[in-house]
């Protein structure tokens, strides 16, 4: 029995809450989707067939998969969906194998949480399943996501969404099946065992459709809430120009106030727990310095910031202010927020480079994806990061 339930996973949609300061909106296409139906083909091994989804919509796309379990067999999944202009507008649809009652386990899967605006917008694009050593049960998961641009576009966005149970073989992840270019996926056809319940989930394949620009929309600001005595954000800024103390505390202050997700995003993707001092840095005590000259080696490597030991102190040097001083505000505030990542974490005990890259890495694409950007901006190439 398809049965529907609550959205698999959607992040309050901060910014509606808060009063926002009088800017020129930014002009976003609407789209709908279009053309007949595409199917990926399967990951993993066929079974009885179940449709979830809409295969032929024009406005609902996949945003997630769930799984759940009941005797160690994956007898329910989930798939979320959202409106592809408002994500706000979403739900998920459920096919249950499991018996009379019903599944017990804890939820595995991957899903991309939009924000509810219509800058952005992630929908699965392509997935993998990983198998138990027999290759009759379903025990993780890859979702690849797209992201509608607000031209209308499809680019690839990061990080992936990946989740598994203690028996996914390592060696038993099956192939990739991918939306093909310009699609995104409206459906997923689900793959179960024969026999009594509870029956096991087997494959998965996608159904897609290719998207079109409609019209537009200037309702998509990426300027912050009025900043107040109250609000959260950093304890100081010095030697840096209006524009940049604008944009340090911007960022400072919508990270600190959308926690929760951020974490999140950060621990999702690093694999680590992020922790309360980085938090701290974001809404209390974090200090930054702009440095308007170059730091740079006898080798010409040039620092773009500085953090250590355990003060809550960091400093961003003149390569990075060049690096971004003529992007879109959007596009440099991305970059900001992978650099405060970065250098906040060296003053957290993350003395060593690898996890403060991965960190900024993950808050430049929590950026991009929560507030969006005016191009296909990469935190290495644009922002200079991780060079």
């Amino acid at each position: 029995m398809l049965k529907i339930i609550s959205a698999v996973v959607i992040m309050a949609m901060f910014l509606s809450t808060m009063t926002i300061q009088t800017v020129q909106a930014q002009s976003v296409a609407t789209v709908e989707l279009t053309g007949e139906s595409s199917s990926t083909g399967i990951s993993g091994f066929p079974g009885s067939k179940f449709t979830l989804g809409d295969a032929g919509s024009d406005s609902r796309a996949l945003v997630g998969v769930l799984s759940r379990e009941r005797s160690d067999k994956p007898c329910e999944v989930s798939v979320g969906w959202e409106d592809v202009n408002q994500s706000s507008t979403n739900d998920a649809i459920t096919k249950e194998l499991c018996g009379k009652n019903g599944a017990t386990s804890s939820t595995m899967g991957g899903t991309y949480a939009n924000t509810g605006g219509i800058a952005n917008r992630v929908f699965v694009s392509g997935v993998q399943v990983c198998m138990n050593k027999d290759d009759d049960r379903v025990k993780g998961i890859h979702l690849r996501g797209k992201r509608i641009t607000e031209t209308g576009t499809l680019t690839d966005f990061g990080p992936d969404q990946q989740d598994s149970r203690s028996n996914c073989h390592q060696d038993h992840w099956k192939r990739w099946v991918n939306c093909p270019d310009g699609q995104i996926a409206t459906a997923a056809i689900i793959h179960f065992d024969a026999g009594n319940t509870p029956r096991s989930w087997t494959g998965i394949e996608l159904q897609c459709r290719a998207i079109r620009v409609t019209g537009s929309s200037a309702s998509y600001t990426t300027e912050p809430a009025t900043l107040n005595a109250d609000s959260k954000g950093l304890a100081e800024t010095f030697d840096c120009t209006d524009t940049e103390s604008t944009d340090l505390r911007a960022v400072a202050w919508n990270v600190a106030n959308d926690w929760n997700n951020f974490s999140k995003a950060i621990e999702s993707s690093t694999g680590q727990e992020v922790g309360s001092c980085l938090q701290k840095r974001f809404a209390e005590d974090g200090k930054v310095q702009c440095v308007h000259t170059q730091k740079c080696d006898k080798d010409g490597k040039c620092k773009l910031g500085f953090g250590g030991g355990l003060g809550s102190k960091i400093k961003i040097f003149q390569t990075f202010f060049d690096n971004t001083k003529s992007m879109p505000q959007p596009d440099r505030r991305a970059c900001y927020a992978a650099l405060m990542a970065h250098e906040f974490s060296h003053t957290c005990e993350h003395y060593a480079e690898a996890g403060p890259e991965a960190r900024g890495a993950a808050a430049f694409n929590y950026w991009k994806g929560r507030f969006g950007v005016t191009s296909d901006l990469k935190v290495d190439v644009d922002c200079g990061m991780n060079d």
